[in-house]
Formats: C-alpha cells, sequence, structure tokens
C-alpha cells in the first residue's frame, strides 16, 4: 500500500488520486499527522488513514488548500479532527456548491443523502501557523487557481 505514497521533502508524502489530477499531501512530524486535501474515493481515503496508522501516527488536522470538490471529498472519514481553511472557502461553498453536488452525485462520487461538503473550524485570513498540536506548519493564503487558495 505505501508503493502509492512518495516521500516529496523529510515529514511530506503525497499520493496522487486515481479519480482526478490531485495530490493528497500526509505531513508527519514527531507521531502527528497533517492531512492535505485527504483523497477522493473511499478507497483512497482508507489507504491515507492506514498509511498514517502503518507510519504509527495521529491525524491533528485536515487543511483544504480550496475548496473544489476533488480536494474536499475525503474529510468525512476523519470525523473530529479539526478541519481548516481559508476565510473565503464558506462563501466558495455556499456559491457553487449544488452544481457541485449535481455533478458528484451524478458521477456516482458522492451520494446526496450523506455527503455535506466540509464545514472548516479554523478559518484563515492572513499567514499563520498551524494551531495547536501537531506538525508545525504555515498557512498562506495563495489566491491564484481558485479565490479559497491555501498553500502549505
Amino acid at each position: 500500500m505505501t508503493d502509492r505514497f512518495e516521500l516529496v521533502v523529510p515529514g511530506l508524502w503525497m499520493v496522487r488520486s486515481r479519480v482526478s489530477v490531485t495530490n493528497s499531501g500526509v505531513w508527519l512530524e514527531e507521531g502527528m499527522a497533517c492531512l492535505i486535501d485527504p483523497g477522493n474515493t473511499a478507497d483512497e481515503v482508507a489507504q491515507i488513514a492506514a498509511f498514517v496508522q502503518e507510519q504509527g501516527g495521529r491525524t491533528t488536522h485536515v487543511v483544504l488548500t480550496h475548496a473544489h470538490w476533488d480536494h474536499a471529498l475525503g474529510v468525512q472519514a476523519f470525523p473530529g479532527v479539526p478541519v481548516v481553511a481559508h476565510a473565503s472557502y464558506p462563501g466558495e461553498i455556499e456559491r457553487d456548491g449544488e452544481v457541485t453536488l449535481r455533478f458528484l452525485v451524478k458521477n456516482k462520487l458522492v451520494d446526496a443523502a450523506t455527503f455535506a461538503f466540509p464545514r472548516p473550524g479554523l478559518l484563515v485570513n492572513g499567514e499563520m501557523a498551524l494551531p495547536g498540536q501537531g506538525p508545525a506548519l504555515r498557512l498562506i493564503p495563495t489566491p491564484g487557481h481558485s479565490a479559497d487558495h491555501l498553500s502549505i
């Protein structure tokens, strides 16, 4: 399973989705993990969770780089884990969510009865450190690809 995970720099692992040209990141530091855009399908999300466990990690945060569907589908698999996104994320979901949900249902990527767009508990307005216990990461708003783009 870990053969799909590529070590990009010390502590940061990347895995590419089979559904879209999207990467998910796993930052592991001192037994704590920050997931970045964690997967698109149930099996991808399960592989990410298993990878963290195999590394002896505990997921402390999920960071969404932006509100596009192919970055937010895996969040539901990590209940209780704090979700972090750019301050513009809720507005992007409000603006495009209904159309996006129809697309996701039509393409059998989600079940309309059980899917909800992630609601971050922490919204990032400006550059800041990831709060609380977990990897020491900087969150930087970088609008461009989308108005709510966030870099880590």
